[in-house]
C-alpha cells in the first residue's frame, strides 16, 4: 500500500503513542477502512492488536471542535457506547483509537425490533450521560454551511426563498423542544452505528464518529435515524418516548441540515 505523506507522517510519531502493551515497532497499515468527508480512517495491525488510525479533515471548513470531540468520548468510556481513544495527536489533526469488530448497522435491517429496541436504547443511553458542554445550535450550523455554500456557488431565488423558512422552522423548534438538553451525536447514520461482535462494557450497540456531537435535542438523534434508515416516526416514538409531532419537526430539519451540508461540502 503506498503511504500518502499525511498518512507517513502520522505513522512515523508511533513511539509518541504510549499504547499498551508499548510497541516495539511501527504498526502496519492493512487496509484503509473509510473515506468520509470528515475522516480518513486506516486499521493498524501489530503482532497482538489492531487499531483505527483516523486523520482528521480541515475542522473549521465542518463546523468541528475536535477537543470537545475528544472530551466527549473521554467521558463516555465507562458508558461502551464509543470507541476508546488510546492517542490524539496535540495539533488534534489524528487520533489512535480502538479497533472493534462488528457491522454496521447499514450492513444489516435495521427495520426490525430486535435490532431497534437496543438502538434506541443506547441513544437513550448517550442522552442520560452528563457532560459539561456549551449548547449545540442548529440554527448556526445551518447558517455557517449556508454561508459556505453561498462562496462557492450561486444559489437561486427559490433556494433563498426555501432557507428562510427552514432557518425559521429550526429556531422555532429549538424555542419550543430545546429548553431541555441531552448529549447528543447528531450524526446518526447506520454507517456510524456499530454492532459490535464483542461489546464494551456489556454494551454491544457503539456509535462512531462523534465530530457533531453537543448538547442538543434528543428527539433529533432519534429523528436522524428514522430519516437514515428508513424507519417509521411512529415505531421510533414508541421506543424513544418522544411524540410523534415532535420526531417529524426534529425531521425536517434534520433533512434540511443535510441538504445544506452536503451541497456545500460537494461544492
Amino acid at each position: 500500500m503506498s503511504l500518502s505523506p499525511t498518512l507517513e507522517q502520522c505513522l512515523i510519531q508511533w513511539r509518541d503513542w504510549q499504547l499498551e502493551p508499548t510497541l516495539s515497532e511501527m504498526p502496519v497499515v492493512s487496509a484503509e477502512l473509510s473515506q468520509g468527508k470528515t475522516n480518513q480512517s486506516y486499521l493498524l495491525t501489530t503482532a497482538q492488536h489492531h487499531y483505527v488510525l483516523r486523520i482528521h479533515a480541515d475542522s473549521t471548513v465542518y463546523s468541528i471542535d475536535r477537543q470537545q470531540e475528544y472530551r466527549i468520548q473521554q467521558g463516555l468510556a465507562e458508558t461502551g457506547i464509543g470507541s476508546p481513544i488510546y492517542y490524539q495527536s496535540p495539533d488534534d489533526s489524528y487520533r489512535v483509537s480502538a479497533f472493534i469488530q462488528g457491522n454496521t448497522v447499514e450492513q444489516l435491517d435495521a427495520s426490525s425490533d430486535e435490532l431497534l429496541i437496543p438502538i434506541c436504547n443506547a441513544i437513550n443511553k448517550l442522552h442520560g450521560v452528563s457532560i459539561d458542554l456549551p449548547c449545540f445550535s442548529y440554527t448556526q450550523h445551518i447558517t455557517h454551511y449556508w454561508q459556505l455554500l453561498n462562496q462557492l456557488t450561486t444559489v437561486t431565488a427559490a433556494e433563498i426563498a426555501k432557507h428562510t423558512r427552514m432557518l425559521s422552522y429550526c429556531q422555532q423548534y429549538e424555542t419550543d423542544f430545546g429548553q431541555q438538553r441531552s448529549l447528543c451525536h447528531h450524526d446518526l447514520h447506520g454507517g456510524n452505528i456499530l454492532l459490535a461482535d464483542q461489546g464494551l462494557a456489556g454494551q454491544n450497540t457503539i456509535f462512531l464518529d462523534w465530530e457533531f456531537a453537543g448538547l442538543g435535542i434528543a428527539s433529533f438523534d432519534f429523528a436522524a435515524l428514522a430519516c437514515e434508515l428508513s424507519i417509521d416516526i411512529s415505531s421510533i416514538s414508541k421506543y424513544s418516548g418522544i411524540s410523534a409531532p415532535e420526531l417529524e419537526i426534529a425531521a425536517s430539519v434534520y433533512r434540511y441540515i443535510c441538504e445544506v451540508y452536503n451541497r456545500a461540502i460537494v461544492c
